[in-house]
């Protein structure tokens, strides 16, 4: 037999081991469900056979590597270059299953994949490192008698152990080690006592027969016998083939194949707890006959078993390149690798970082295959940008940089708006200045630096560890076209079920992505971007609203359609108008008034103040019109009820994608109807930034003359309450008098206030007067007794504003009402068992008209949507209306308020859409009909002149 012959046999045993090790471990994950999959014996026994096989293959492959390290030096490099490699498995290993299960995050788990060593679960591999480092030491100090009587020593070692391992028949475990031991002399000695054809042949018979025992006899301990004895039969069939191999063949010998250089790698994978329970729960909880089948889990399986093989030859060949003393990008895999988990599982817990451990726990627990999906989407960004830079060091750390800059953003959203930062969030970038005051500046400084100083430290190292480029020229273009796709594929089909929810339809199972979807156990849940976060994982949500969609098109939309609409809703202006007395809005002057965050908490369960702190507030609400508002935000989503309310447009009729009109929508429409084109002034007053949600684009196209704001340096009124951020409502007030005297005759004034908005810090007024008691958190009443300070603060400011304008002669119409709540509310009032009760209460603000003359009634005014304040203003002041408000007044009295794809009734209830009346539904019908065509269609309806302007 040639030297060539022989090199391809020894390395084609060892692929075969190895295909045999992955088999052994697939047996030992496949049997933690044998009562749902085994119903013949038969193949339960084939099963069972090749799991007890797992240390005998193990051993072997040990053998091997023994084999292969015969004639390493032992110093103190190699030492170190065996704990690298070990480290380049184990923390991966640690990082992945932390990331996929967060049930394994525990200091213990952490301690024992960075030293494994004392680990009663690595005692194997802590083995088998004992008798490489050993190897040398040993070899040097074998007596001579042994070395000369090799043959006579071994034999009898073989024959003790063999009769330990029948003696030892409970203890398979001891037994391999004893195995591990024996194949350790085997590799010291350089003549081998077992190389010859008759232990060769031997040992095959020998093997085949133990294997028989446990696939066809009934006898007892027959799975401890194979366990037990097959190691012994298989180092005799290795011996033959390891002896043959050329004595210039060491591990640092540049034509060892990618297989041998892999083997201690990838026995490192098979052997690692975190890895094999991961795998076993990973099947426990997602294989189901007929849901994921036996084909599926195979290609699973398969999949798997060639990444770690990939990956274990990878860290293989890097190793190699150490002994060799070459530069290898191949190093930055581990690297690349552990970047990419650890950001994954700072990501993940930044939606529970005011929640806690356990709180994420809970919430994930078990939900291994959702964890992969979002892993599966980090990975892909990182892969596109490693596509892009084309350097390790630069764009690993560039990575790692943006998702913890990213992480701190989502925590901070959701503490303040119980919301993750989301894909349309992006173009909120040019307001990063100001939204950056909204919270700890300090912290935000000192992430920047240290960013900086990483980033610094990055362009350092590329040039001078592991230079040059990650991929050529074709993989470079295929990786970062595939990622794309797949990226993009996933947001299409989220996309698609959010709509699909939204409509109340069964989503589409025909894609793949779908199928994995609902499989991994996501449900689309648009209306709640929380919960669906950390429920189902943040990156996941993220990609979920990348494809941003205004409305889906009605099935029967068309000019003959709209035309059809436009003339009824005429028919019912006409009919309206006979009972309306005024058609002069132009010469009065109404104002808005979008009070930040403004609600009385004793609504939200089980909140209980020292004392009313909007005496005045309820007062003139019972005097009146007044109620509820139903808002579609809580924490934040001031820009939305803006729009609701000036435009009488619904956030409910469109598609949940289109989180903020103001950044997707109006940039891209001609026109739009707005309560500013009733009036011939019309002026806002933001005591802020106008860059926030493009504002001062967006006011300038609503027809706005001047928008007041702090950077365009216009606002005379700027005094703030003692140690707070903002401006008062007190000089918001004021700047609005002085804006409503600056103009004789009629104006529309647009007012949104900054006094109330988060942070709601102790300590931000100089007194306190409110206690609160609640089944919150003890942060969360903390923040409570501020923001009830402050809210006191503003129904005193509304009592002075609202006396100066009762005495005026000109005729004025104030629409005050609360955008959302505060997103301070926390604890087991509002969660767990108590979210669905409490969800209601949590998007329910106070609002009120107010007329400082004798006005028309309202009706229907207990619970409504921003979008009716404009019709009931109408109705209110007894005006005449357009078709376009004649709609509007019939949504206000025939259809609930609609927010969230939830109806609420005037009892403050959810109600079911399938309860509304047949008129409700019809006009609900010719509602989106018109939104749709004004937003998303053709814009037939606003080619008739007259449809939205007042007769």
């Amino acid at each position: 037999m040639s030297f060539k012959s022989k090199f391809y046999n020894f390395h084609y045993l060892h692929f075969l081991l190895i295909v045999f090790a992955f088999l052994t471990v697939i047996a030992s994950v496949v049997l933690t469900k044998r009562s749902m999959l085994f119903t013949h014996n038969n193949v339960l026994t084939g099963w069972q056979t090749l799991a007890a096989l797992r240390y005998p293959i193990f051993t072997g492959l040990a053998f091997c590597i023994l084999f292969q390290k015969r004639h390493t030096m032992f110093t103190w490099k190699a030492v170190l270059t065996l704990y690298l490699e070990i480290l380049s498995i184990f923390i991966p290993a640690m990082l992945l299953s932390f990331a996929l299960d967060v049930r394994t995050i525990s200091p213990k788990n952490f301690v024992e994949s960075i030293v494994p060593f004392f680990s009663p679960h690595n005692i194997w591999i802590t083995g088998l490192v004992i008798t490489i480092l050993a190897l040398p030491l040993v070899k040097f100090l074998l007596p001579e008698f042994i070395k000369l009587h090799a043959g006579m020593f071994l034999y009898t070692i073989s024959g003790v152990l063999i009769i330990l391992s029948i003696w030892l028949i409970h203890h398979p475990t001891l037994v391999a080690l004893l195995w591990l031991a024996f194949s350790f002399l085997i590799a010291t000695v350089d003549q081998n006592p077992f190389q010859n054809n008759l232990f060769f042949e031997g040992g095959i018979t020998l093997f085949v027969i133990t294997v028989g025992i446990g696939l066809f006899t009934n006898i007892p301990y027959r799975l401890n016998i194979v366990s037990n004895l097959a190691p012994f039969f298989l180092l005799l069939v290795l011996s033959k083939f390891e002896s043959q191999q050329s004595p210039h063949m060491t591990e640092s010998s540049p034509h060892l194949s990618y297989v041998l250089v892999g083997l201690f790698p990838i026995l490192l994978i098979l052997n690692n707890q975190l890895l094999l329970t991961l795998a076993k729960n990973f099947f426990q909880a997602y294989y189901v006959p007929g849901k994921i089948g036996s084909l599926l889990c195979f290609v699973i399986f398969f999949v798997v078993a060639i990444l770690l093989l990939g990956y274990g030859n990878a860290v293989g060949m890097m190793v190699q390149k150490l002994h060799l003393k070459q530069r290898s990008i191949l190093g930055a895999l581990p690297l690349s690798i552990s970047s990419i988990l650890s950001v994954y599982i700072l990501y993940n817990f930044s939606e529970f970082q005011s929640l806690g451990f356990d709180a994420m726990v809970k919430q994930q627990d078990g939900r291994i295959y959702l964890a992969f999906l979002n892993l599966l989407i980090i990975a892909l960004w990182y892969l596109i940008l490693a596509g892009i830079v084309n350097r390790f060091w630069i764009s690993t750390v560039l990575f790692s940089c943006f998702i913890v800059a990213f992480s701190f953003a989502n925590a901070q959203k959701i503490q303040y708006r119980n919301e993750p930062v989301i894909y349309p969030d992006m173009a909120m970038v040019k307001s990063l200045p100001d939204i950056v005051q909204m919270v700890n500046v300090r912290t935000v400084i000192l992430l920047a630096v240290a960013i900086v100083a990483v980033l610094i430290l990055a362009f350092y190292l590329q040039k001078k560890l592991l230079k040059g480029r990650i991929f050529k020229l074709v993989p470079r273009i295929v990786i970062i076209g595939i990622s794309a796709t797949i990226l993009w594929q996933f947001a299409i089909v989220e996309n698609q079920m959010n709509l699909s929810v939204w409509l109340n339809k069964k989503p589409d199972q025909k894609n793949p992505i779908a199928q994995m979807l609902t499989i991994a156990g996501y449900t689309a849940h648009p209306e709640n971007l929380g919960h669906n976060a950390q429920a189902y994982g943040p990156a996941l949500i993220f990609t979920s609203t990348e494809i941003v969609k205004t409305m889906d098109k009605p099935s029967h939309y068309s000019q003959a359609t709209v035309k059809r609409v436009t003339k009824k809703y005429q028919r019912l202006a006409d009919q309206i108008n006979r009972t309306r007395h005024h058609n002069d809005l132009n010469k009065q002057t109404v104002i808005y008034i979008l009070s930040e965050s403004f609600a009385n908490p004793d609504r939200v369960p089980s909140v209980r103040l020292s004392s009313n702190p909007i005496p005045y507030t309820d007062e003139i609400m019972k005097q009146n019109t007044s109620g509820l508002m139903y808002s579609p935000g809580y924490g934040g989503g001031t820009a939305n009820i803006e729009f609701e309310a000036l435009t009488g447009l619904s956030m409910n009729n469109f598609d949940p994608s289109l989180v903020t009109p103001y950044v997707f929508l109006v940039p891209r429409v001609n026109h739009l109807p707005v309560v500013t084109d009733l009036f011939a002034h019309k002026n806002a007053i933001h005591p802020y930034e106008s860059s926030t949600y493009d504002r001062a684009k967006v006011f300038k196209k609503f027809g706005f003359q001047t928008f007041y704001t702090l950077d365009h340096h216009n606002i005379q009124y700027t005094k703030k309450i003692d140690k707070s951020r903002y401006v008062s409502d007190q000089s918001a007030y004021n700047q609005t008098l002085k804006q409503i005297q600056s103009v004789k005759g009629g104006q529309f004034i647009q007012l949104s206030t900054m006094q109330n908005h988060m942070p709601y810090t102790k300590g931000t007024y100089a007194q306190n007067n409110y206690t609160v008691s609640a089944n919150l958190s003890q942060n969360s009443i903390n923040q409570i007794e501020s923001y009830t300070q402050g809210i006191h603060y503003s129904d005193q400011a509304l009592k002075n504003f609202i006396a100066k304008i009762s005495k005026m002669k000109q005729h004025v119409t104030i629409v005050s009402y609360g955008d959302h709540l505060p997103g301070i509310y926390s604890g087991s009032a509002v969660s767990g068992k108590n979210t669905a009760s409490a969800d209601a209460k949590l998007h329910q603000t106070d609002y009120f008209i107010y007329s400082n003359f004798k006005t028309h009634g309202v009706s229907n005014t207990k619970v409504v949507s921003p979008n009716m304040f404009t019709p009931m203003l109408l109705e209110q002041l007894n005006e005449k209306v357009s078709p376009y408000y004649a709609l509007l007044t019939e949504v206000q009295k025939d259809v609930p308020a609609a927010e969230r794809n939830k109806f609420m009734g005037a009892n403050g209830q959810y109600i079911s859409k399938n309860k509304l009346s047949k008129r409700a539904k019809k006009t609900l019908s010719d509602y989106k009909m018109i939104q749709y065509d004004i937003t998303a269609g053709k814009q037939y309806a606003l080619k008739h002149k007259k449809f939205v302007t007042l007769p």
